[in-house]
């Protein structure tokens, strides 16, 4: 390489992917967009698991002016389909450069993927700008975990998505939020881990935003008054594992007194999955709660560290054959 040669480095982070997808998703879509550019000496390329990385070497041009990066998301739901909002994750990008973790003339590609549907109230909102921060972080290794959870926290409220989603799973577990607010300050959580399956369920035809209610003032008022109530119960010095069973009731009082469960959507949601429980005989081993805020919920082991949960394959085929949607996940120890 000459002295007045410039040598670019582009790194893609694509995490939980193989080296082979990451090659055929990743670095041969970007070498394809490189071919078409004057001026390029010499290109070379890695693919490894969960990162691409090309090293590109141009011959300046006197003419050459160097503008913005260009910032590239390809957005994919759990089936793989594209999704073409990514204004949340554009906003978060901006915010990075604002203060200096993406630098105006650096580019990067994100390949995104939703693994659970959106608009169902599994917090995917906080789930993909808590990701995309990592892999910045990961990419440029400027700042801190703590800098990128704040900025989630702040577009994902600036979209009136989540209410205190990415403070939540920050902590990961089972977490208990004490004041709200983005992580570090104001906001702060706590947790117990517990190692448990659980199964989500939603009606595939019907979609909530967050911003359906908090932006509307009577259920806001009911939804907040009925939190306050259900964490009367708890407190930082009784918030361990031994609170399962209060966790369950209190959950449940908050679905009734909100009247989030008499919504007639979520009421033949909730009844159709009591069904499907009734008719395996397994009401005594699952709990069925609401998940906030969308027309979906997730079914709990009555008690924790149960030996088995043989249910959860049985109840899932039953509720798809009723129509509706089913996916089995864990309750993670951290993010």
């Amino acid at each position: 390489m000459c002295s007045s040669d410039l040598q670019v480095i582009i790194t893609t982070s694509y995490p939980g992917a193989s080296a082979e997808d990451v090659e055929i998703n990743v670095t041969n879509k970007i070498e394809d967009e490189l071919k078409g550019i004057t001026g390029i000496k010499k290109m070379l390329s890695q693919s490894n698991e969960n990162q691409s990385m090309i090293e590109i070497v141009i011959e300046p041009d006197e003419d050459i002016q160097f503008e913005d990066g260009l910032i590239t998301f390809h957005l994919r739901d759990m089936d793989g389909n594209e999704i073409d909002n990514t204004s949340m994750y554009e906003q978060f990008v901006d915010a990075c450069r604002e203060i200096g973790l993406v630098k105006s003339h650096e580019s990067f590609v994100f390949e995104i993927k939703v693994e659970c549907p959106i608009s169902q109230g599994f917090g995917m909102s906080a789930a993909g700008l808590i990701a995309l921060g990592r892999a910045i972080k990961d990419s440029t290794g400027r700042g801190t975990e703590e800098q990128y959870l704040r900025i989630a926290h702040r577009v994902e409220r600036m979209l009136s998505g989540g209410l205190g989603d990415v403070l939540g799973a920050s902590v990961g577990g089972v977490e208990l939020r004490l004041s709200p607010g983005a992580p570090g300050w104001p906001g702060r959580a706590i947790s117990f881990e517990v190692v448990e399956t659980v199964l989500l369920v939603w009606n595939p035809t019907e979609h909530r935003h967050t911003s359906n209610y908090i932006d509307d003032e009577g259920w806001m008022a009911k939804i907040t008054a009925a939190g306050k109530e259900a964490l009367a119960h708890f407190s930082e010095e009784n918030w361990t594992a031994d609170c399962w069973p209060e966790i369950l009731n209190q959950s449940k009082e908050f679905g009734q007194i909100s009247g989030l469960e008499s919504e007639a959507a979520r009421s033949n949601l909730l009844e159709t999955i009591q069904q499907c429980i009734d008719e395996l005989g397994y009401s005594d081993a699952i709990e069925t709660r609401l998940c906030m805020l969308g027309n979906s919920a997730v079914l709990l082991p009555s008690s924790l560290n149960s030996e088995t949960n043989i249910w959860i394959e049985e109840v899932s085929r039953l509720v798809q054959a009723r129509g509706l949607s089913a996916q089995v996940s864990q309750i993670l120890q951290s993010i």
